[in-house]
């Protein structure tokens, strides 16, 4: 039984016919070709028109030897362009199909489109993420968030570009000297924002007196699953230069409104960060690392961090030694994460009988 967008493949051969090798189409016509209505995700979900060769619709254009190069929901196009290898791999396929339906012995294996498309799926993913963000982010009209997209070259034999399918700098238009950058590249987003205020760059410019209390806060940090985190990793910490750094993998079928709420959710965090190790840093009044981690928490649990089926954190957790919180105005008590040892009660119990209250 044919399926019901094979009139889109007739359609893209007598596109090619024609000398068409780029085409935007807009999805009435593609619906007027097809005859038929396309399903909801078609204008919802990019992941609809992903060249995945295990998708019906997606079959329709690969055979034909086009792939889906760009889409925009907002406008409701999708631009398809045409590749030789994928036309040539059909063709060898349909010309193997053919002899055997005459059985001749000897024959080679058909060549699986599929393991053409594997080296590809990753692009194509970072491909969806970075449009279905950039979408996302051209709603707000620039009012909240400014951004500018750069798409990468594609890797060249003797020259150097870029590594991954594209980057974007994203930032609030309120603090414009604190942008995040995304990278797409191997399948996830890997995210770096700089800190607004030249003094908290580096460690060698903070406070000395308070200087062990800012990198406590920056280890208290780390115990949350966060997106940002000022070190990644133990070898990070190493160095004088501090900057949020992050990796997370977008879920493919997020939608742009929810790509938006990522975009937001980072620029929140970053913030959330600075705010409290300016007040470890700098408040006349010194302030604990505890007190400006749970002030932290307090402030990001008002607002909903978007959730893992939309996009899943790779930053590893820490686990902080509470002896690290010795000696940053606080007791070391109030410094260990359980209770008092038995010893300590018993001692309190003892002073407290000693000196009744009045």
């Amino acid at each position: 039984m044919p399926s019901r967008y094979a009139p889109l493949t007739k359609w893209l051969d007598w596109r090619f016919d024609l000398g068409g090798r780029e085409s935007w189409v807009d999805f009435a016509r593609i619906e007027r070709i097809i005859g038929a209505e396309l399903p909801a995700s078609a204008r919802t979900r990019r992941s609809f028109w992903a060249n995945d060769i295990t998708h019906t619709q997606a079959r329709s254009w690969l055979s034909a030897g086009f792939e889906t190069s760009s889409v925009s929901l907002k406008r409701e196009m999708v631009k398809f362009s045409f590749n030789r290898r994928l036309l040539e791999t059909n063709r060898q396929n349909l010309d193997l199909a053919l002899l055997e339906a005459v059985h001749m012995p000897g024959l080679p294996k058909r060549i699986p489109i599929h393991e053409y498309k594997a080296r590809f799926v990753i692009r194509e993913h970072d491909r969806t993420a970075f449009e279905s963000i950039q979408e996302g982010l051209t709603r707000t009209g620039g009012v909240e968030i400014g951004f500018y997209a750069n798409v990468h070259e594609p890797p060249q034999r003797g020259r150097r570009t870029e590594p991954g399918y594209g980057s974007i700098v994203i930032y609030d238009c309120y603090r414009p000297s604190a942008p995040i950058s995304l990278l797409f590249a191997d399948g996830r987003i890997i995210v770096v924002a700089m800190l607004s205020h030249p003094s908290l760059r580096r460690v060698s410019k903070w406070p000395a007196p308070r200087r062990v209390a800012g990198l406590q806060f920056a280890g208290l940090w780390q115990e949350r699953q966060r997106f940002l985190v000022p070190w990644p990793s133990e070898e990070w910490m190493r160095g004088d230069d501090i900057s949020l750094i992050g990796a997370f993998a977008l879920n493919s079928s997020a939608t742009p409104t929810e790509c938006l709420r990522v975009c937001k959710w980072l620029l929140r965090e970053a913030q959330t960060f600075e705010r409290g190790l300016r007040k470890v840093l700098y408040r006349k009044r010194a302030i604990s690392p505890q007190r400006a981690q749970s002030l932290a928490e307090t402030y990001l649990a008002r607002y909903v961090a978007p959730s893992d089926g939309i996009a899943r954190s790779q930053h590893h957790v820490w686990n902080m030694n509470p002896l690290w919180l010795l000696g940053a105005d606080t007791p070391p008590q109030a410094a260990m994460p359980s209770a008092p040892s038995r010893p300590i009660a018993e001692a309190e119990q003892r002073t407290d009988a000693q000196n009744p209250p009045e």
